[in-house]
């Protein structure tokens, strides 16, 4: 039965029967446009210059023939170019990234990824794949750039051939043979915008203030000879006086009549008219320099500062990511199309490109404060930062005596010293930094090593239970990722109580027990907020030291061994193979908790006793303290020691800080202007920043006596 509506009781409407147009169709097409008419030929480019100029796209390659253009357009390919390049196996078969790894290498990558680069300027840039059967596989045997004119578009965007058979519509190209790399295409215009046509007209410009500058100079460069003959002489002897000039200004010599004269005049006050066509062409190349490099640092400017060259030279490398992305995205679509070739499914690896860092001397010079800190860092961690290869490094240095229990030597030494002292007058002898430090590290130890022990194990088992529930060995990536979640778990379970217990002890003691040097007797209570922050500081630190990114780095650069020297067989030995990666797991965790807790320890026990000094010191009205490094392993501890402090100033500095949660104050670390650095001593003297500046630190506050 029809479907419809009766109007009233003679007419009758019938619903069509055709459906809705589809969302997915396209609506706005060039067919159906308004100012588009077919000649069954292809898509004209519309490049206005081109346009204007009636000329195909060879016109641009003319223009390369400019140093000034030449120079700029090798600077930024070279940018592309210098970048390392890698195979990303992600999660792609070991044997397939090995394939593609071999193929890239064997490719002229440098020249491919150089011709990919025309793009920017063209507009567009196309590339044949030459394939090859090499064994079993399909590969490519060069990826070859092909001369733009030689290609068209057709109303449907299409990339097309002219051929000398079809001229006018161009041939139709096959399938996994030509890459298109464009910049800035768009509908409207498939061809892409070449950067080229902005420095059409300046290089153009440019060109005709070369040749009016040449001919000024040849007429106003070089001096007039003027000869002068007595009157009444015949119009001849003028005309070969005239021509012994002419040849003068040739040979540089001349033979004249005794009675005649020669003299040169220069040209006067033409210096501001010839500037102008030098003023004209360093225009021009300063608009063709912003064209193709984004930026002109020698005449945008003026004075050289340091912050605009910094700034200019981001926009650099913003468009050399740029092009960079046109490389990557389109060797990535050859490695799609050899996976589609040879391989029937799985996951695909990726090329990528990436900028090798220099050694960054302020990453230098922190590692070495650590170090002499106490820091161990280890071969992963300078491989990792420093891009060593594998067998660069054969040893790390031991550190420095890390500071947790003074020699006896050294203690006795520090006590002299100190008790010397012409600035602070004389402070008894048995005051003894080392051994107050040794005795509350060993006793927080002693509090919390149980409960990470707990944690510990309870990971453990839980990693064992997960290996037992697999039905095929996990991928590398994947048990990486697990081992790392079911860490954190456990670790996030610390019972934080016996944290906050230990603490508040602690606090307590140096507020009230452990006098500052130069203190007779405590003064107030303990401060609640302040105990509260550093037990949540200590729990928060102890909790994720797990994530730490050493701690990651060296967790993953274990598993990324055993997977290299094992692979899957790490798991194809049943219950042996279970127990025995367990237990190395299990040995690894203790190397790794015992360091990294020390640490937060080492650090906490210290931060509590200036926390506790400073209040002391507060409540008892002293006006200053003074910074003093007991160990000074490293130059900035050097360099801290002696600095005078307002206690004011420290002690509402403390109150603020202790207002933070513990991510605002990892932070607040964080950021530049308190980083423990050399240039960075009076910002943080005039702010109030009280020891520990960095791990390991052993720095103490003291009353200052004048």
């Amino acid at each position: 039965m029809a479907k419809g509506l009766w109007i009233n009781e003679k007419t009758f409407i019938q619903f069509s029967d055709k459906t809705t147009s589809s969302l997915s169709a396209e609506i706005a097409t060039r067919q159906r446009s308004i100012d588009f008419y077919s000649l069954g030929m292809y898509l004209p480019n519309p490049d206005p210059i081109l346009k204007k100029l009636g000329k195909d796209i060879v016109v641009y390659n003319e223009l390369l023939s400019d140093g000034h253009l030449g120079g700029c357009v090798t600077s930024r390919k070279s940018g592309v170019k210098s970048l390392e390049w890698e195979i990303d196996r992600g999660k792609a078969k070991s044997r397939q990234a090995k394939l593609i790894t071999d193929l890239f290498n064997n490719l002229d990558l440098d020249r491919i990824i150089g011709e990919t680069l025309n793009a920017p300027l063209f507009g567009y840039q196309v590339m044949e794949v030459i394939w090859e059967k090499v064994g079993n596989y399909i590969l490519p045997k060069d990826i070859v750039g092909k001369p733009q004119r030689w290609f068209v578009f057709d109303e449907n965007n299409e990339l097309r051939l002219r051929t000398k058979e079809n001229m006018m519509q161009g041939e139709q190209l096959p399938p996994k043979k030509f890459l298109l790399a464009t910049h800035e295409a768009t509908y409207e215009n498939p061809y892409g915008f070449p950067e080229l046509s902005r420095c059409f007209w300046p290089l153009t410009f440019k060109k005709g203030g070369y040749k009016f500058w040449v001919t000024f100079a040849e007429k106003y460069g070089m001096p007039w000879p003027v000869g002068k003959l007595p009157r009444g002489l015949k119009q001849k002897e003028y005309d070969d006086f005239a021509e012994i000039l002419q040849n003068m200004v040739q040979d540089g010599i001349a033979v004249i009549p005794d009675d005649g004269s020669v003299d040169l005049l220069v040209a006067q006050g033409k210096g501001a008219t010839g500037s102008i066509y030098k003023d004209l062409i360093e225009t021009c190349k300063v608009e063709v320099s912003i064209s193709i490099l984004g930026q002109n640092l020698t005449t945008e400017v003026k004075g050289g500062s340091y912050a605009a060259a910094e700034s200019l030279m981001q926009v650099r490398k913003d468009i050399r990511d740029s092009d960079k992305k046109i490389s990557v995205r389109k060797l990535n679509q050859v490695i799609a199309w050899i996976y589609e070739l040879n391989f029937a499914s799985g996951d695909m690896c990726a090329f990528s490109m990436y900028e090798e860092d220099d050694v960054d001397k302020t990453l230098a010079e922190r590692d070495e404060l650590l170090s002499r800190a106490g820091v161990r860092l280890t071969p992963q961690y300078y491989q990792r930062e420093y891009g060593f290869e594998e067998g660069d490094i054969s040893s790390v240095g031991s550190p420095q005596p890390q500071g947790l229990a003074f020699s006896e030597k050294k203690s006795q030494g520090l006590s002299q010293n100190y008790g010397q002292s012409r600035r602070f007058g004389t402070v008894p002898d048995h005051h003894d930094f080392a051994a107050g430090s040794d005795e509350w590290i060993n006793k927080y130890l002693e509090r919390i090593l149980p409960m990470l022990q707990g944690a510990r194990e309870s990971a453990l088992a839980d990693i064992e239970k997960w290996l037992r529930s697999l039905s095929s060995p996990p991928s590398e990536t994947e048990f990486i990722t697990q081992l790392h979640n079911i860490l954190g778990d456990a670790y996030d379970k610390l019972d934080t109580a016996v944290i906050a217990s230990a603490v508040k002890d602690m606090y307590t003691a140096f507020k009230l027990t452990d006098l500052s040097p130069g203190m007779e007797i405590a003064f107030g209570g303990a401060d609640l907020r302040t105990i509260e922050f550093l037990s949540n500081l200590d729990s928060f630190y102890l909790s994720k030291f797990i994530q730490n990114p050493d701690v990651v780095s060296q967790l993953n650069d274990l598993i990324k061994n055993l997977y290299l020297e094992q692979g899957e067989g790490l798991f194809g030995r049943g219950e042996a193979g279970v127990q025995e990666l367990k237990n190395f797991l299990s040995q690894k965790m203790i190397d790794l908790q015992d360091y990294q807790v020390q640490r937060i320890v080492d650090t906490a026990v210290q931060r509590a006793r200036n926390s506790a000094h400073i209040s002391q010191l507060n409540d008892a009205g002293i006006a200053e303290i003074e910074i003093y490094e007991p160990t000074q392993e490293c130059d900035f501890c050097r360099a801290m020691n002696g600095k005078i402090i307002k206690v004011e100033t420290a002690y509402q500095k403390m109150k603020d800080i202790a207002s933070m949660s513990p991510e605002e104050y990892e932070s607040f670390l964080k950021s530049e202007k308190n980083s423990p650095m050399l240039d960075n001593i009076e910002n943080l003297v005039d702010r109030g920043m009280l020891p520990p500046y960095h791990p390991h630190c052993h720095g103490r506050i003291i009353k200052r006596v004048k």
